[in-house]
């Protein structure tokens, strides 16, 4: 059987990051979620302390993936926090 695709994102980030994606979207972080074009989703988050920010991952929904995001945690490589969250909620939703 394949890798789940969670397995898939933790592969393009890591586990501490996959552990904050989902303390996000538990914390209701999330204002909007979207797909854009083929294989891009732009998202949106604010958090308790009312800071906003904008993500846009590519490789949705297969990979290889890749975020943009004006958080602290993005470090340019990979999936930040958000960008994961964003994966996580699309593809749910």
């Amino acid at each position: 059987m394949g890798e789940s695709f969670e397995a898939r994102l933790v592969k393009y980030s890591s586990k501490e990051a996959f552990k904050k994606a989902k303390h996000i979207l538990h914390a209701n972080e999330l204002l909007c979620c979207h797909e854009t074009a083929a294989k891009t989703l732009r998202a949106v988050f604010r958090d308790a302390k009312g800071i906003v920010s904008r993500v846009e991952v590519t490789g949705f929904p297969h990979g290889p993936y890749s975020s943009t995001c004006n958080c602290a945690d993005a470090s340019g490589e990979g999936l930040c926090p958000h960008g994961m969250a964003a994966c996580l909620y699309h593809a749910k939703y």
